[in-house]
C-alpha cells in the first residue's frame, strides 16, 4: 500500500472540504464513514498520514462551489502512470522473494488493474525495474472491475497447466482513490468511503512438493439476469 493514508478521523474534514451539503448532510457524513468499519484506507494523493487534508492532499482541491466536480480524468490518470508501477513493482519484489524464483526465471507477467487506463502500461515498468526479460510475454486484465483478479489467477492457470516448466508472475494494482467523486449522492459517498490504493502479487508454477503452497482447485462464473445495472464502472469526465 502507499506510504500515506486517510482515517475515520478525516471525515469530517472531508465533509468540510470535498462535499457540497447542507449542514445535516455534512454531519451525517462521519456516521457513514464509520459505518463502512474500514479504519484507515491507503491513498497515492495524500503526502502524510495526519493534519489538515488540505495541506497533505496532491490532487484533490477543497470544493470551490456547488457545480465543482473535482480534477478531470487526464489530470487523475497522470497520477496513475506515476504511481501504479512503484507500486505494483513493490508488490511483485515481494512476491519474488517469498516465492524462492529469481526474476530470470519468470516466463510469464500477467497484470489486473480496472483504475486507470495508459499504455505502455506498469507491466513495461515490472519488466525494466525487477528485472525481467524484455521478450517475457505480457498479458493485461483491465477494467474487469472486482472480479478482474480472479480472471488475471485464471489466466495465470492456464499457463501453467499448459508448460510445466512456466512460472508465471501475477499482479494486481489499483489506485481507487484517483476517482474520487466530489458528489453527495449516497451511492458515491459509500464508494468514496469504502475503496482505497493497493497492489498484490503472487508467483505461480507446477510444483511436485505442494504442502507449503496455496493451490488453484477450479474456476466457475455466473451471471444473474436483469444485474447489469447494479454494479457499474465507466470513463467520466471527471474520473471513473
Amino acid at each position: 500500500v502507499p506510504d500515506s493514508h486517510f482515517s475515520q478521523e478525516d471525515s469530517p474534514q472531508i465533509a468540510e472540504h470535498y462535499f457540497p451539503l447542507d449542514d445535516r448532510r455534512r454531519k451525517l457524513l462521519p456516521t457513514l464513514y464509520k459505518k463502512t468499519t474500514v479504519k484507515r484506507r491507503h491513498s497515492v494523493t495524500l503526502d502524510g498520514s495526519t493534519g489538515d487534508l488540505r495541506e497533505r492532499q496532491k490532487l484533490y482541491a477543497p470544493i470551490t462551489d456547488p457545480d465543482d466536480l473535482g480534477p478531470g480524468t487526464a489530470q487523475r490518470m497522470k497520477f496513475y502512470e506515476e504511481y501504479a508501477g512503484v507500486l505494483a513493482t513493490k508488490a511483485a519484489r515481494d512476491a519474488l522473494n517469498n516465492s524462492g524464483i529469481r526474476a530470470q526465471e519468470i516466463t510469464h507477467l500477467v497484470t489486473v488493474s480496472c483504475t486507470g487506463l495508459t499504455s505502455p502500461g506498469f507491466d513495461v515498468e515490472l519488466i525494466k525495474q525487477l528485472p525481467l526479460s524484455d521478450q517475457t510475454p505480457r498479458t493485461h486484465i483491465g477494467f474487469m472491475g472486482c472480479h478482474g483478479a480472479i480472471n488475471g489467477l485464471r489466466v495465470a492457470d492456464s499457463f501453467c497447466r499448459n508448460d510445466p516448466k512456466a512460472r508465471v508472475l501475477l499482479c494486481s494494482t489499483e489506485l481507487c482513490s484517483l476517482h474520487y467523486q466530489y458528489q453527495a449522492t449516497t451511492e458515491q459517498i459509500v464508494a468514496n468511503a469504502i475503496f482505497s490504493d493497493g497492489a498484490a502479487s503472487m508467483v505461480l508454477g507446477q510444483t511436485e512438493d505442494a504442502s507449503d503452497r496455496w493451490s488453484l482447485k477450479g474456476f466457475g462464473t455466473g451471471m444473474i439476469e436483469g444485474s447489469q445495472d447494479m454494479m457499474s464502472w465507466r470513463v467520466g469526465n471527471h474520473g471513473f
